[in-house]
């Protein structure tokens, strides 16, 4: 009598997510997609082509991946702010904030309780919310415009040179453009020239 065999696993994204689409919402099927034509690096070992994807969360076993893309958190942030002169970490309001020659440039901004109350019936992104200089309103919605899944913007931010990043959505090279044009915002012009002609 032969033992019972598993299903043989897919061999690479495409055909996980093929291996999988039947058990998913469309909603899910339509993120992964994205995922899969967005996917720039890969993630942790688990999770590079051949892994199926987990498609309640589209995570695998590894807390903190994504089907080849790893989650973004804080402390990415910091280390992605970090490797721009002259950045200090400190507070400001309770939030975890990014600062060069003085001036944040990019925060921790979770959602207030008026900003809750006016998404109304609509659910509020999810998960650590980071806030981030542009250099004006026209760059603001560009950048929005460009990032229309992870970037946003809020009505207390009307006005307001920043855009919001759901770091559960954004790529880590969306990120990091991000939070170099926030620096770039908000340095020093000498600062800036030096980085950008070094």
């Amino acid at each position: 009598m032969h033992a019972h065999r598993a299903p043989e696993r897919p061999h690479n994204a495409a055909n996980s997510l093929r291996f999988t689409s039947s058990l998913a919402s469309p909603a899910v099927v339509d993120y992964a997609e994205r995922l899969v034509e967005r996917v720039a690096a890969p993630g942790c070992g688990d999770c590079q082509p051949g892994s199926a994807i987990k498609i309640s969360a589209l995570r695998c076993a590894n807390r903190g991946c994504r089907y080849g893309l790893r989650v973004a958190t804080l402390e990415d942030v910091t280390r992605l702010a970090c490797e721009l002169p002259e950045v200090t970490e400190g507070e400001r309001h309770g939030n975890r904030t990014w600062f060069v020659a003085g001036k944040a440039f990019a925060w921790d901004r979770p959602f207030s309780k008026a900003d809750l109350r006016r998404f109304g019936d609509e659910t509020p992104p999810e998960g650590p919310i980071l806030a981030v200089r542009v250099g004006d309103l026209g760059e603001k919605q560009a950048v929005l415009a460009a990032n229309p899944g992870a970037f946003l913007t809020i009505p207390h931010f009307d006005g307001f040179s920043a855009v919001l990043i759901q770091l559960q959505r954004v790529t880590e090279t969306a990120l990091r453009e991000a939070i170099t044009d926030g620096w770039l915002a908000c340095a020093p012009p000498k600062l800036v020239s030096q980085h950008l002609n070094r």
